[in-house]
């Protein structure tokens, strides 16, 4: 296959470039299968004799076309191992190469800020590639307004981030999708299995921070507009990452819903599934999981509800 095919090989260990051709194999096997989210994820591998040192797909690179070759190596503090790739060889940007400069923000806010301002004044960037979830993208995002410098922001799903005219700056841009497309398609969803079902007293249990508040009003705001019956008797809000649930779940059930409402994702919606079940909340209740059909938690939850709704946006079809 065009992943084991042999090129630039120069200054290469043979350890490397096996484990190039296997991961480069391991993506186009993903590939096959459907296991890819276009350009939005990876997979790396520790470069053989090189402890600090990993393999990595090109940005913007898609599973099916990654190769050996292709594949970008770099260390653990940011610094990158490769020639110039395809866009510098192809003149670049108006004959200005394009360099790529990585800061580890440790998924703190305050800690993004500081390095997305070091990366301007210090680095002399000249564009914010912003990686942050909502927690962090929001400091980004007022760094780069104050600047006034470019910012793309990749994965943060707040709406407000770029929809709220306070902090609106025209030099912000994103690429990733919002809560509110998720609002609007799963409100008219769930409107029409609360009319099938009689669903009329609803809560919700969502991450406290800006997407998971932000994408939950969404939600209930049309899921309202679709099927007015419905009453929110409740809303619960569990710290980002947090361990335990049982409080959580002890209000859930206090409460009484007929169906709930979740913009948990990834550990999080994972442990509270696991947990909930055990308390019996999914019994007799419908549950409206946004982010439930991912892959990587429907591998992981042991026992996935029954009365369960998702969708997703990671398998092909």
């Amino acid at each position: 296959m065009d992943a084991v095919v042999a090129k630039d090989r120069v200054n290469m260990t043979d350890a490397e470039w096996q484990a190039r051709c296997d991961l480069a194999a391991l993506y186009r096997i993903s590939d096959m299968y459907g296991w890819t989210d276009t350009i939005d994820t990876h997979m790396t591998v520790r470069v053989p004799g090189e402890p600090k040192c990993f393999l990595i797909n090109n940005y913007g690179d898609n599973f099916e076309e990654i190769t050996a070759s292709s594949l970008v190596k770099m260390d653990i503090d940011g610094n990158v191992y490769a020639k110039d790739g395809k866009f510098n060889a192809a003149g670049g940007l108006n004959g200005r190469k394009i360099e790529l400069v990585i800061r580890d923000s440790k998924g703190q806010p305050q800690e993004a800020a500081r390095v997305a301002r070091e990366l301007i004044t210090s680095d002399n960037c000249d564009l914010l590639l912003d990686a942050e979830a909502s927690s962090g993208a929001f400091a980004v995002h007022e760094v780069a307004r104050d600047l006034g410098v470019l910012v793309m922001h990749t994965v943060s799903e707040t709406s407000s981030l770029t929809a709220d005219p306070k902090i609106r700056t025209p030099l912000a841009f994103r690429c990733a999708r919002q809560g509110v497309h998720d609002a609007i398609v799963g409100g008219a969803y769930a409107a029409q299995v609360a009319k099938e079902k009689n669903l009329r007293r609803w809560m919700t249990v969502s991450p406290d921070y800006a997407y998971g508040r932000d994408t939950s009003s969404e939600f209930m705001e049309y899921l309202k507009f679709f099927n007015p019956s419905v009453e929110l008797v409740g809303d619960v809000w569990p710290k980002l990452f947090q361990a335990d649930y049982t409080e959580s779940i002890t209000r859930l059930l206090q409460g009484k819903p007929q169906a709930v409402y979740s913009a948990l994702w990834g550990g999080d919606l994972t442990s509270f599934i696991d947990q909930a079940s055990i308390y019996g909340l999914f019994n007799d209740r419908e549950f409206f999981a946004v982010n439930m059909a991912d892959y990587a938690v429907l591998t992981a939850v042991k026992n996935v509800p029954n009365g369960l709704h998702s969708g997703n946006r990671y398998l092909k079809g």
